[in-house]
């Protein structure tokens, strides 16, 4: 702003910019982290539930085992024990079905595969992380195999996938510094 004679404003001067890219970008990396966190989250139970019940599991067989076995023929509850060990295993089965359902659910969102370029992936995933605030003092730099042929994949989780990885790295990054992703086609490693 400046002022003339007499203290009056002359000029004036504004400067604008325009956000909305930022702050879709900011939203987009949130949901993101948000999915990984729960996928995490959802692991992270159903491989505590899953070591009981596999303990449950093999109890009850080795049970079932021994009843087969004629072990417990002259106690008259046999039968009955025969039919809660059933029900032991039955029971067990079925929560490890549900708790593989959940692993299930939080690794895809009924994903579709479809042939994804993993340079526009990891592209991507860099421009939404370079407008978050921890993501300012990073330089990304991306490398990509010249004749990189198309995945089948979800394009959506893999970029998810990528930004909990690169999310990662400039969490240890604290001072900044340069992220350098490189994509390229790797042989079978079986």
């Amino acid at each position: 702003m400046w002022t003339g004679h007499n203290d009056e404003v002359t000029h004036v001067i504004a400067i604008g910019e325009e956000i909305t890219a930022r702050v879709e970008a900011n939203r987009a990396v949130a949901r993101a982290e948000k999915l990984a966190a729960i996928g995490r989250l959802a692991a992270g139970v159903v491989h505590e539930i899953n070591n009981p019940l596999a303990t449950i599991s093999a109890c009850a067989e080795a049970l079932e085992s021994r009843v087969s076995g004629g072990e417990f023929d002259e106690s008259p509850e046999v039968e009955l024990l025969r039919e809660y060990l059933g029900l032991i295993r039955s029971e067990a089965f079925r929560c490890k079905t549900i708790t593989n359902g959940l692993l299930d659910f939080s690794h895809s969102r009924a994903s579709e595969h479809v042939l994804v370029n993993l340079d526009d992936v990891v592209s991507s995933a860099a421009r939404l992380l370079s407008h978050q605030k921890r993501g300012e003092a990073v330089e990304f730099q991306i490398e990509t195999a010249a004749d990189l042929p198309p995945v089948a994949g979800d394009a959506g989780q893999l970029q998810q996938a990528v930004i909990a990885l690169a999310t990662n790295a400039i969490d240890a990054m604290p001072e900044g510094g340069v992220l350098r992703s490189r994509v390229e086609e790797m042989g079978a490693a079986f």
